[in-house]
């Protein structure tokens, strides 16, 4: 049973650890949603900026093409890179909706959730341990006045059977809550 305790002990000491990295780590996410907004908005500024750089172009282009000699080839080829840059335009573009729309908002909706999912974990877990522990602890205690009536000279085969079966259930709930403890830390 001694061996079960300081087994059940050093688990919940894990499972404190592990709500104490998520705990801090809900830090990083806020940051990296700041992060992310303002990439999303530099990217909408890029993009803007760019779209004004393939119209300028694309002008320069329609012009070159529009007069009469050689310049008409000039023309064809600034249209064409024109053409390929309102490609890019159209990227930037899809790299912002999809970093706003797949990144930005499902962790914005969840990180309030996964905060308070934290910390009911960790309210629960407290009372759980603080109750199992207090149960485990009288009957520890029962467990040892029994001992210390059969050492009196009374080891009745009544009491050496209640003695008997106390132990076996103080073990079993041992073992329960040593499981428990397991399953809150995987």
């Amino acid at each position: 049973v001694t061996s079960e305790l300081s087994e059940i002990e050093s688990l919940a000491g894990l499972f404190q650890q592990i709500v104490e990295d998520c705990k801090n780590e809900l830090p990083l996410f806020d940051d990296f949603l700041f992060q992310t907004m303002q990439l999303k908005n530099s990217l909408i500024s890029t993009a803007s900026v760019f779209q004004s750089f393939v119209s300028t172009l694309q002008k320069i282009a329609d012009a070159a093409f529009n007069t009469k000699g050689s310049s008409t080839d000039i023309g064809v080829q600034l249209g064409r890179i024109a053409s390929r840059h309102r490609a890019m335009v159209g990227h930037v573009e899809t790299v912002t909706s999809l970093l706003d729309g797949c990144c930005t908002r499902p962790l914005q909706g969840r990180k309030e959730e996964w905060r308070e999912r934290i910390l009911q974990l960790e309210r629960d877990h407290s009372k759980d341990f603080k109750k199992i522990q207090s149960l485990l602890k009288k009957k520890t205690e029962s467990v040892k006045k029994m001992e210390k009536k059969m050492k009196k000279g009374k080891s009745e085969p009544e009491l050496i059977k209640l003695r008997d079966n106390m132990l076996r259930d103080l073990q079993a709930r041992s073992e329960i809550f040593v499981e428990q403890e397991r399953m809150a830390v995987m």
